[in-house]
């Protein structure tokens, strides 16, 4: 089962917040690069199993995963669940609004329905404000 380690703010296993987008598609391999939508105003690496966000100087924002079996993400050495409480000892100030969450200090956010992250996306610093 493929791993990664996240550490909120400051990097996804060895990338760090702030890496080029080279280093970032060194690190992942193989992606397809798309606009998310028509006010974008740079592209999306396309990994599969998650999405990379850059500035538009090229720089690693953010992360956006899609969960399922196939891999795990450990939040600070916590393996992330679908349990709310759970991601509350783990993000404290996360805060719902109708059915996502969002951790400001920690600049994560994540889509819940039916019991079930359908995605969640680790931002830089400040990301959220």
């Amino acid at each position: 089962m493929i791993r990664f380690d996240v550490d909120p703010t400051v990097s996804v296993d060895e990338i760090k917040f702030g890496s080029s987008r080279s280093d970032v598609r060194n690190r992942y391999g193989e992606c397809e690069e798309f606009k998310k939508n028509k006010y974008s105003k740079n592209t999306t690496d396309d990994f599969g199993d998650f999405h990379v966000y850059y500035t538009e100087d090229d720089e690693f924002e953010a992360i956006e995963f899609f969960p399922d079996d196939s891999y795990s993400i450990f939040i600070n050495g916590k393996k992330l669940t679908n349990n709310i409480s759970e991601l509350k000892e783990i993000l404290p100030d996360l805060e719902e609004d109708c059915g996502s969450y969002t951790s400001v200090k920690f600049s994560v956010g994540f889509d819940y329905n039916d019991g079930c992250i359908e995605s969640i996306l680790f931002g830089c610093q400040d990301y959220y404000k």
